[in-house]
């Protein structure tokens, strides 16, 4: 799947998009019922092989979820709610999945689609552990891309797969290389307050133990992506909008 050529379609960049990250269809969201999604994490669950034809539809509601996302960090409400619609609308969908999704699809605002995305990541984490039929992540080690926008968004990609996995390690790894090099000589203050509030929010997501607070504290993560992404929009970009 072309993950992150899918940002770019969705979101009309110009510039080509950069190689998939290493999750691919590995990184996909299994079929359970699970009762709620504050339990503490455990890293490594039992792992039971799914069978093709609903592995084949978890990666498609992997894909649409990441795009929802993505879009959500950079202040596309309408995008991500489109995407998270197509998992509500799927057949075959979990329930907690399409719940978590339809919370997502009927936000207007950054603030609710931020948090919405937030629970339907640590939704997803919890189907996982509880029915031991998850995605395996590999080729983790590292932080792909040839420059720093690049990097940016594969270490938000890192960060949303260690979240539904769940993978701590992979989570911190995102976490932890997420921020841009910001020069504060030369960014407004706005955009500078916005970049410590996202740095503050950072810290708060990586001590973070149980999948509920694991969600609460991305989708806190991801509004402060939208924030400091709205205090630097060029004059193009805001004309699409």
């Amino acid at each position: 799947m072309l993950l992150l050529a899918c940002w770019w379609t969705a979101f009309g960049a110009d510039d080509p998009p950069p190689h998939e990250p290493p999750t691919d269809e590995e990184a996909t969201e299994e079929e359970s019922e699970p009762e709620h999604a504050s339990a503490p994490v455990a890293e490594e669950p039992a792992h039971e092989e799914p069978a093709p034809q609903e592995q084949s539809l978890m990666v498609g509601h992997f894909v649409e979820g990441t795009t929802a996302m993505l879009a959500v960090a950079v202040n596309r409400v309408d995008v991500a709610r489109t995407h998270a619609q197509k998992i509500v609308d799927a057949e075959g969908a979990p329930e907690p999945l399409v719940a978590a999704a339809r919370e997502v699809a009927d936000c207007k605002k950054v603030s609710c689609a931020s948090e919405a995305i937030g629970r339907m990541g640590s939704t997803c984490a919890d189907c996982h552990l509880t029915s031991g039929q998850g995605p395996r992540p590999h080729d983790m080690g590292a932080i792909p891309g040839k420059d720093a926008r690049e990097r940016h968004i594969y270490a938000a990609t890192f960060a949303w797969v260690g979240l539904i996995t769940p993978k701590q390690p992979t989570l911190l790894m995102g976490l932890s290389n997420v921020v841009p090099p910001i020069d504060r000589d030369a960014v407004s203050n706005k955009v500078g307050q916005a970049a410590d509030a996202f740095r503050a929010s950072l810290a708060d997501a990586v001590a973070a133990e149980s999948l509920e607070d694991r969600g609460k504290a991305f989708g806190a993560v991801l509004e402060g992506c939208a924030a400091c992404h709205e205090e630097t929009l060029d004059t193009r970009e805001r004309s699409r909008r």
